[in-house]
C-alpha cells in the first residue's frame, strides 16, 4: 500500500539482457555495455553545464525545502546545496548512505544544509513526514517502463506540498547521431519499452497523467555526447485547504520549520 507524503524510490530491472545461442558472447558483450554506460553517467553527473542547466530551473525561496534523488547525485547536491544556503536539501541515492556522506565531508566547503537519508534493505528509500517544496531528479526515468515512471511520479507528487515544482534532467529525443547511439545501447541494456519514450520525447507525458501541471521542457542541450533535457512540472493546488492531503502536508512543514528532518524506512503493508 502507498504512502502518502513519501517517495518509494526503487530500481528499474533490465528488461533486456544476454539471450540465444550465443548466450557467453552476449552475456561479456552485455557487461562491457554495461560499464561503459556506468561510466558515462558518472561523467554526466560531475558535469558543471548539466548541474548550471539544473540550478538554472531551480528557483527556490528562503527555506524552502528540497529534495535531490537519482543516480549519482551526491555532487548535485552538494551543488544545490552551495546555490541554495538558506535552503534545506535532502539527498537519495541508491549508493550505500555512508559513500555519499564520507564523499560530501572529503570535499571542501562541505554544505551544513544538506543531509543525506537512510535507505531501506532492498534499495528502496522511503522519506516520511516530510513535505517538499522541490524535487530534482537526475537519470531517475531513463530505465524505467512507462508504468514504473508513472509510479515514480505518483510517489514524487505525494511528496510535494501543494504548488510544489518537480524537476527532472534526463535524456531525451535525440538530434545528432552520437545522441541516438547512446540510446540505442540504453534500449539494447534496459529494453526498448523503457527507452523508447525517450527516443520520441514522449517520456514527459506520464507526468501529465498522474496530475502535474506546467509542464515544460526549460532546455534542451548536448552535454558529453548525450541529449539531456530540463523538465519542470508543478502540483495543483488543493481547492480545499481542509483536505486531508492538505492537512498532512501542513503537519509535514511544521516539521521542517523545525530544521528537523525525520527519515528512515517505512514497512509496506
Amino acid at each position: 500500500m502507498r504512502t502518502s507524503g513519501s517517495v518509494q524510490f526503487r530500481h528499474a530491472r533490465s528488461s533486456s539482457g544476454p539471450k540465444g545461442r550465443d548466450w557467453p558472447i552476449s552475456l561479456v558483450r552485455y557487461g562491457i555495455l554495461k560499464i561503459f554506460y556506468k561510466i558515462i553517467a558518472l561523467l554526466l553527473s560531475v558535469d558543471a553545464d548539466l548541474h548550471d542547466a539544473v540550478l538554472s530551473s531551480l528557483k527556490a525561496k528562503s527555506q524552502a525545502r528540497i529534495l535531490v534523488v537519482g543516480k549519482n547525485v551526491g555532487l548535485l547536491a552538494r551543488s544545490i546545496a552551495l546555490h541554495c544556503p538558506e535552503a534545506l536539501i535532502a539527498v537519495y541515492s541508491p549508493w550505500p548512505r555512508f559513500f555519499i556522506t564520507l564523499l560530501l565531508r572529503l570535499l571542501r566547503n562541505h554544505p551544513t544544509n544538506l543531509v543525506v537519508l537512510r535507505a531501506c534493505p532492498g534499495r528502496t528509500g522511503d522519506v516520511r513526514e516530510a513535505a517538499f517544496d522541490h524535487v530534482v531528479s537526475a537519470f531517475a526515468f531513463d530505465t524505467r517502463t512507462p508504468e514504473e515512471k508513472a509510479h515514480l511520479s505518483k510517489d514524487i507528487l505525494c511528496s510535494l506540498v501543494d504548488g510544489g515544482w518537480l524537476h527532472i534532467v534526463d535524456y531525451d529525443a535525440p538530434l545528432q547521431s552520437k545522441e541516438m547511439a547512446l540510446l540505442s545501447m540504453l534500449s539494447y541494456l534496459y529494453g526498448s519499452e523503457a527507452v523508447g519514450g525517450h527516443v520520441d520525447g514522449k517520456w514527459i507525458d506520464c507526468l501529465n497523467s498522474v496530475g502535474f501541471s506546467q509542464i515544460r521542457r526549460q532546455q534542451s542541450v548536448s552535454i558529453s555526447g548525450a541529449r539531456i533535457a530540463v523538465v519542470t512540472a508543478r502540483k495543483r493546488k488543493w481547492q480545499s485547504g481542509n483536505s486531508s492531503a492538505g492537512r498532512v502536508a501542513k503537519q509535514h512543514i511544521r516539521v521542517f520549520n523545525n530544521r528537523r528532518l525525520v527519515d528512515g524506512c517505512k514497512k509496506r503493508s
